[in-house]
């Protein structure tokens, strides 16, 4: 990995930040560090900073995010199906 593709952007502990803009998500170029090493004052980062000695290449993050998030809207709808059938039967 060049030294430009070492940034915050690009590093596994980087937790992107994002505003609601006409009903959308969007992202921000800030965001935080979320490993435990870094100290909080030096927590908050630029997607564009350099990235620091704790930096760990996000090469998997995206997928491994993707399924979070497909498995928890899976639960969702288990949980929703099951609120629905007791409206139901409260009828």
């Amino acid at each position: 990995m060049t030294e430009e593709e070492k940034t915050c952007k690009n590093c596994n502990y980087f937790s992107q930040h994002y505003f609601i803009f006409h009903d959308y998500l969007r992202p921000t170029e800030s965001g935080h560090c979320i490993n435990a090493k870094t100290h909080y004052t030096k927590a908050h980062r630029n997607s564009s900073t350099p990235a620091c000695e704790h930096f760990t290449p996000a090469e998997n993050k995206k997928a491994e995010r993707t399924e979070r998030i497909e498995n928890s809207i899976r639960r969702m709808e288990r949980h929703l199906s099951q609120i629905l059938l007791i409206l139901k039967n409260e009828k």
